[in-house]
């Protein structure tokens, strides 16, 4: 992440206030059309259950509700983005091997310490790299 437009860093602002449930990870979708990007909130399937503490997945019946009207405008997908509100912003393994299938680029935000992991694959493998919220603060 050596360059990020003004508008990715207020749509990864804008998920980061939308999803601030203090024990359940919530996220997301950030889509984007040419220069713009757009942050869409998934419900988890786990919403309400303990597993939520440590586990998120997309709800497909509020995936499709709510992805695919953007596509069939001409979005596409970006990234996946998700919270950590009670352990660091680490991708876990099953984040890496499982969840971010799929995603070049993937973001995680844990609010205890304000800070983003994003995540990309290229052809050589697996890069993590973090940065603290203030930064896309900075960004705008």
């Amino acid at each position: 992440m050596n360059y990020m437009s003004k508008a990715l860093a207020s749509e990864l602002l804008k998920a980061s206030e939308i999803c601030k449930h203090h024990v359940e990870e919530e996220g997301g979708l950030i889509l984007n059309r040419g220069d713009e990007f757009v942050f869409v909130p998934v419900q988890n399937i786990y919403k309400g259950t303990p597993t939520a503490a440590g586990l998120y997945e997309t709800e497909q019946s509020d995936f499709t509700g709510r992805v695919f009207p953007l596509l069939k405008e001409g979005w596409k997908f970006y990234a996946s983005f998700h919270t950590h509100p009670s352990f660091s912003p680490n991708p876990s393994g099953l984040d890496l091997n499982v969840l971010f299938q799929g995603f070049k680029h993937n973001y995680i935000y844990a609010p205890k310490p304000e800070t983003f992991s994003y995540t990309t694959w290229g052809v050589e493998g697996q890069f993590t790299q973090y940065f603290n919220r203030n930064t896309l603060y900075a960004i705008q």
